[in-house]
């Protein structure tokens, strides 16, 4: 993805079954320095054979072994032989639409992939079931005779984690008709409780900052925006001042700060979205998406 998402054969069009394909040795995201992940047993062998200056604490992972930086004549050498098994395999979006009463034309569309690295209970699913609680209360309204003004387009990506393709595909095979009728993205990974974390195109920031300002955080019972900034200001006041993530998103985790304070995000844009912030039970989840679909100002 170091220069564009998706397959990497078919850059700016949806890799359908008959699209043309550009040769893999010329595809221009496929790197030329193989790659190969291996399990801690088979690194820490390879660690554990290196001699040299003991490597300093952030060099150092967890294994039981003391770690070295190598550089000695006594060092293992490894030769390291990379198969890779190149046949395409098949990816499976699932779009489900759910048609405006007064313009259909124009969309609303949400996503969150569902593939995951190993079991992926939080990165996608904490996310991914959050959504579907979302589409399965829009579906009662439906049944109960609500129509939405707009067409609400929902979608489960297939293979986001090997380079956004799911997603990038479906963008890329369906651009003509998403430049026509898309008014909005609303994107979301993975929910858990913290702090709202909000970013995008910056033509929703006056609707992002009403939502935060109306939508009540379960725990403290002040708006997720104060609760936010409260926290800014906290930071902001502390030795070093705020600690920002590599990202520029999530703060890192202070002191005394578990994995359930950390922050709730969201993604918004006019083809990129939100996703509301993140409670800790899903009643409370459907509550403030609730919350978040009636602030949305153009009228669902």
């Amino acid at each position: 993805m170091t220069f564009a998402p998706g397959d990497p054969t078919t850059i700016g069009y949806g890799a359908t079954r008959n699209a043309r394909r550009t040769p893999r040795e010329e595809a221009p995201t496929i790197l030329k320095i193989p790659t190969l992940p291996i399990s801690y047993g088979d690194a820490q062998a390879l660690l554990k054979s290196l001699e040299g200056p003991v490597a300093p604490a952030s060099f150092r992972g967890g294994l039981p072994i003391t770690y070295h930086v190598g550089g000695a004549e006594g060092d293992a050498l490894v030769r390291l032989k990379v198969k890779s098994e190149w046949t395409p395999k098949p990816a499976y979006n699932v779009i489900a639409r759910l048609k405006g009463a007064e313009r259909p034309d124009e969309w609303v569309v949400r996503g969150n992939h569902r593939d995951g690295w190993v079991f992926g209970a939080t990165d996608p699913i904490s996310g991914h079931v959050a959504m579907m609680g979302e589409a399965k209360a829009l579906g009662a309204l439906k049944k109960a005779g609500w129509k939405p003004k707009r067409t609400i387009v929902y979608a489960s990506w297939d293979a986001e984690e090997p380079m956004l393709l799911g997603s990038t595909e479906w963008a890329e095979h369906h651009a003509a008709e998403l430049k026509k009728k898309a008014v909005i993205y609303i994107n979301s990974d993975s929910n858990a409780r913290g702090f709202l974390d909000v970013d995008g195109s910056h033509a929703f920031q006056r609707l992002v900052n009403e939502v935060a300002a109306d939508v009540t955080d379960p725990q403290t019972g002040v708006p997720v925006r104060d609760r936010l900034r409260a926290r800014y200001a906290v930071n902001g006041a502390a030795p070093g001042g705020e600690r920002r993530g590599a990202d520029g998103g999530e703060d890192r985790p202070r002191s005394g700060e578990g994995p359930a304070d950390r922050t709730a995000g969201l993604r918004l844009g006019l083809l990129r979205f939100p996703a509301a912030p993140r409670p800790a039970g899903a009643e409370r989840q459907l509550r403030r998406r609730g919350q978040l679909w009636r602030r949305l100002p153009f009228g669902l």
